[in-house]
């Protein structure tokens, strides 16, 4: 199977790695497909294989079909003229909510680490298109910042130390170390943790 592939070269990265793929994501696996998130990737990357195919998924969390008919429309014109600007990468519509996502299907005859890559840096590019087009900058970082609360929560709830996530959120997210002091100090104070005993 080409997700054992996948899924090893996810795992096996670096955080000084060149290629997106190449970094060190946390991945899951739940028989063909796999869920990978990277602290300084500003999605979560879902990977399924089929029969023909290697499809990649981002789910936005944007959905259509709640929004007003003039809103609505507005949002499906930027998606349909992004779609001819970036490379692997279109914009659909998914389900029941008609969710916004970002996809990408890569036939496996020709599959290759390289092709892999270039579909994860055009998934990142047209985020970033679709934010602006959508005039969605402010609650895109909100959402990024709510998405390390949650990795720093989930790494606090499971033992980790005042120090280990100084030391995830400059390593790995990039911050200087003032900034992850007072992200880190900030939840633990919400989640009612002695701060001073962490150290």
């Amino acid at each position: 199977m080409l997700l054992d592939d996948i899924e090893k070269w996810l795992k096996e990265g670096t955080e000084d790695a060149q290629d997106l793929v190449d970094l060190p994501w946390n991945v899951e696996r739940e028989g063909n497909a796999l869920v990978a998130q990277h602290p300084k990737i500003p999605f979560i990357l879902n990977v399924m294989e089929d029969e023909n195919f290697i499809r990649l998924r981002v789910y936005t969390g944007i959905e259509t079909a709640i929004e007003e008919l003039k809103e609505r429309l507005r949002i499906i014109r930027a998606l349909m003229i992004l779609n001819g600007g970036v490379d692997y990468l279109k914009f659909a519509l998914e389900g029941i909510n008609e969710e916004v996502v970002l996809q990408v299907d890569l036939g496996k005859k020709y599959f290759n680490k390289g092709m892999f890559e270039d579909s994860i840096a055009s998934i990142l590019t047209g985020m970033y298109m679709m934010v602006k087009a959508l005039d969605m900058e402010e609650e895109f970082r909100d959402e990024l910042f709510a998405r390390l609360v949650g990795m720093v929560k989930e790494r606090l709830n499971e033992g980790a130390s005042r120090d280990d996530l100084i030391k995830f959120l400059t390593k790995r997210v990039g911050l200087n170390k003032k900034d992850a002091e007072q992200v880190v100090d900030e939840i633990m104070k919400s989640m009612n943790k002695d701060v001073k005993g962490y150290m």
